[in-house]
């Protein structure tokens, strides 16, 4: 029986691409594990192997975990939908959170290469860059080459110090070391701006 519009987009020579008819291992595979997969996959074995990723080299996830292999209507053959399959294992990202962090609603991607990454935790970017991609600098770091005191435009009541470092403490600070928090949050933060939506704590 055919897969019809579901099919394995890499199987171009049909059951057999996989499966042998007097093969040893389970469901007649070639192979068993990801090395099936990595056969054909060789941009998704790389990303295996960065310092960052899910542990399928170890052993302890296979890539059947995530995908249905004979096709599904979803995208690249997730079981279910991407976030969906995420959460089946991390459930306490899920929330719902007062104090919701919007792509996490979204779609985990936006922040996380599923594979592996250089970066820590699957970030598809090191922090603060991750963050920088959506979001703009606090105004105390954004002024740069400035040895003065200001006020802030959109709250003139506050304000604070910047100094000709401003824009390196910027780039060489996590913003996870505040916004420990960054899935969501029951708990409102005790910044003034952020009207208790700042994700710290």
């Amino acid at each position: 029986a055919g897969f019809g519009d579901d099919h394995h987009p890499m199987t171009d020579g049909g059951c057999s691409d996989c499966h042998v008819a007097h093969s040893d291992e389970p469901m007649l595979v070639k192979k068993t594990g990801e090395a099936l997969c990595f056969e054909c996959h060789l941009e998704t074995m790389a990303q295996f192997r960065m310092p960052s990723h899910h542990p399928v080299r170890e052993g302890f996830l296979e890539c059947s975990d995530c995908h249905s292999v004979h096709g599904k209507k979803q995208a690249q053959f997730v079981g279910i939908d991407d976030r969906e399959e995420c959460l089946g294992c991390h459930t306490e990202k899920q929330g719902p959170f007062i104090f919701e962090h919007e792509p996490v609603n979204e779609d985990c991607k936006i922040c996380h290469n599923p594979h592996g990454s250089v970066a820590n935790n699957l970030l598809k970017q090191a922090e603060p860059f991750v963050c920088l991609s959506c979001h703009p600098m606090h105004f105390h770091t954004a002024i740069t080459g400035l040895d003065s005191d200001f006020s802030a435009p959109l709250y003139p009541g506050l304000g604070g110090t910047s100094t000709k470092d401003a824009f390196k403490k910027a780039m060489l600070t996590k913003c996870t070391q505040c916004h420990s928090q960054v899935h969501g949050s029951d708990l409102p933060s005790q910044g003034i701006t952020s009207l208790g939506q700042g994700l710290t704590r």
